[in-house]
């Protein structure tokens, strides 16, 4: 397996750690850009509704337990997994370091992600069996066997776009990854919502939210300089996008 650079290292490991940022660019940094998110909990995985439809015959006889909240049963979008911040500029990025992509417990890790043209995306097969990632929709990268501890690599394309990924074998295993040329930098929200950039080179952005490869809630324009700026309203994920 290659080595991966310091950046995709560190990348590596803001996966891993929730509300940590994804070091996509290393340039002059300005103060920590914070927010937070509103209306996670009205999102439903696309995995989960196709589930829950009758044809599929996804059944089960698992009873919800007594003792478990209301609100911790929902099936809803896992914030530090599935939906990504993105800061995105009016000028073009450069492509980021090499992403690792981990695919574990029925899931991609993070499940949806922005970068920009000809970014690599490493995805490594964590679990103790195959997996047969594919891309939807494309001859290029097929639903070949992935064997546990081995890696794919994809190359975002130099056109923007929603990419979509599912696993043969698993149905709930799914990634989307948009690729828009203008995107420095994504971070993940904690469970809590709240969210921070670290390493935004000083300028004007546009943070916009994703979930699914989609765009959710509106587009929020902030100015990062060298001291902290904090967002007075969330970004409400329920409501109508906006570019």
């Amino acid at each position: 397996m290659r080595a991966f650079t310091l950046k995709s290292a560190r990348s590596y490991l803001a996966i891993l750690a929730p509300g940590l940022a994804v070091a996509l660019a290393a340039t002059a940094e300005a103060g920590p850009v914070k927010g937070r998110i509103a209306g996670a909990e009205k999102l439903f995985p696309e995995a989960y509704a196709e589930a829950a439809k009758p044809d599929g015959h996804n059944y089960t006889w698992r009873e919800p337990s007594p003792t478990v909240r209301q609100e911790f049963r929902a099936l809803t979008a896992s914030p530090s997994r599935d939906i990504c911040i993105a800061a995105i500029s009016s000028q073009a990025a450069p492509k980021h370091e090499p992403i690792a992509i981990v695919i574990t417990g029925g899931h991609a890790i993070p499940s949806t992600i922005v970068v920009a043209p000809g970014t690599t995306l490493s995805f490594m097969n964590h679990d103790p069996f195959s997996h047969r990632f594919f891309q939807v929709g494309s001859d290029a990268f097929k639903a070949d066997e992935m064997q546990t501890g081995k890696h794919r690599d994809w190359v975002a394309p130099p056109t923007p776009g929603r990419f979509e990924f599912k696993d043969a074998l698993f149905p709930s295993v799914r990634f989307s990854v948009v690729v828009e040329p203008g995107v420095v930098d994504v971070v993940y929200p904690v469970r809590a919502g709240a969210f921070a950039f670290r390493d935004l080179p000083p300028g004007d952005y546009s943070l916009r939210a994703f979930f699914g490869g989609r765009q959710v809630g509106k587009s929020v324009a902030v100015v990062a300089t060298k001291g902290s700026v904090e967002l007075k309203d969330a970004i409400n994920l329920a409501e109508a996008p906006t570019p």
